[in-house]
């Protein structure tokens, strides 16, 4: 305040006015605004954020356009990088979040999936016992998952955290589903049964089973079109589509490849491998192996309440990634990324004015800010504090809240007015 004038301006108006007394001067003020320690710059004055607000447009994806603003970010700390090669620069907030689901999730599709098809190739290849088998299982999949995201693309789901994990749970129930035929249909020829009959064999032993399993993930999975988040529900809703669809070619495409690509099966009417064996030895200790498997099912389920509801989005990424990174070095030197507003009434017409009420709204922030949970509150208290010190010659003393209403009221007033165009309370 300039006697009865109240100036808000910036730190640093012009940058070419910058020397050393003014960041010197910079720094002592900013290290000891309760607006700003803590939420834009650390307490030792090493750290500062750089806050931007996109306007991005009104629409359900906004995937091309944030990878778009996050690129240019990067290109400009980048050039900054070369220019200020003592500073390091990161990058956090919701759009660099976004950016690393989608950017991420494609690296996972890259490495997750061609990973879990060498698995079932090796594992098919092992239980199965036959090249031709395990080929058209792989088929099957194959075509599960293109006409899954195909489905999707075309229906206007796109790539999110959720979806992109779509095509390994699909992968998942087509294997089971395919299985379940490819090895009855061996069974029937060990029982030296042709082709057509093993199939059909296969088809009227399995078709109702997995037709039931198939029915009831997916209704599981529709389940999910409930949820609040539109990321959840729309992995259900495609999990749901590619379940079913799995479904179907297992039993048209698969019989049809069965019945024209012949399998080498030896033939053994009284084999005996180490399931029937497995089986045997369940029937025989059923009285044994009941109460036991009853009690460790009972062991584990008085586990449950050790399970604790924590969902942090940053935490998704691993700390080797550069959005970890980022976030962990902002929550290390200055606060985390989550916020929360409230809102507080006071129940009257102008009652921000009210001494009482702004009392109210002291004492609740000081109460937070004792949490050991909270890094920063930002209160309209903590500024009317700061109107009252500014207009009585910066003492110290008057630094607290104004004990008359109709004062209240002239601060307030006399700061919106003096606050730049776009910048109001």
């Amino acid at each position: 305040a300039e006697e009865d004038d109240l100036v808000v301006e910036d730190l640093i108006l012009e940058l070419e006015l910058i020397d050393n007394d003014l960041v010197k001067r910079t720094q002592a003020i900013s290290t000891v605004e309760p607006n700003l320690v803590d939420r834009l710059v650390s307490p030792d004055g090493k750290v500062a954020v750089v806050n931007i607000t996109i306007q991005l447009p009104d629409q359900e994806n906004n995937t091309a356009e944030v990878l778009q603003v996050t690129e240019y970010a990067k290109q400009l700390t980048d050039t900054f990088a070369e220019k200020y090669q003592t500073a390091d620069f990161y990058h956090t907030g919701v759009i660099l979040m976004n950016y690393s689901f989608a950017t991420e999730g494609q690296k996972d599709m890259s490495t997750l999936v061609p990973g879990m098809f060498l698995m079932i190739i090796l594992m098919l290849t092992v239980l199965l016992r036959s090249l031709t088998g395990m080929l058209m299982t792989l088929v099957v999949i194959f075509l599960t998952i293109t006409a899954t995201m195909g489905t999707g693309g075309w229906f206007g789901y796109f790539l999110s955290t959720g979806t992109i994990n779509v095509p390994i749970v699909v992968m998942t129930l087509a294997v089971a589903d395919c299985v379940h035929l490819v090895a009855s249909t061996q069974f029937a020829l060990r029982q030296g049964k042709s082709r057509k009959e093993a199939v059909e064999f296969a088809m009227d032993l399995n078709l109702m089973p997995v037709f039931i399993t198939s029915a009831t993930t997916a209704i599981g999975f529709l389940t999910l079109m409930f949820s609040e988040s539109p990321v959840l529900a729309d992995f259900g809703e495609m999990s749901a589509m590619g379940v079913m669809i799995a479904f179907f070619l297992s039993v048209t495409l698969l019989p049809a490849l069965m019945v024209i690509i012949p399998m080498r099966v030896k033939v053994a009417p009284e084999h005996h491998g180490g399931m029937e064996k497995l089986a045997d030895w369940v029937i025989k200790h059923n009285k044994i192996i009941l109460p036991a498997s009853s009690a460790v099912m009972l062991f584990f389920a008085c586990l449950v309440p050790l399970n604790e509801i924590n969902d942090e989005a940053t935490k998704y990424f691993d700390t080797s990634t550069d959005f970890r990174q980022s976030v962990d070095k902002q929550e290390e030197t200055i606060s985390g990324m989550s916020s929360i507003s409230w809102g507080l009434y006071s129940g009257e017409e102008n009652g921000i004015n009210n001494p009482k009420f702004i009392k109210t709204i002291s004492d609740f922030s000081d109460w937070l800010r004792a949490q050991p949970e909270t890094d920063h509150v930002a209160t309209i208290s903590d500024t009317i504090k700061r109107l009252n010190k500014s207009m009585n010659g910066d003492n110290e003393e008057f630094y607290r809240l104004p004990e008359e209403r109709e004062l209240t009221a002239q601060y307030l007033l006399m700061y919106e007015m003096s606050l730049p165009y776009g910048l109001d309370l």
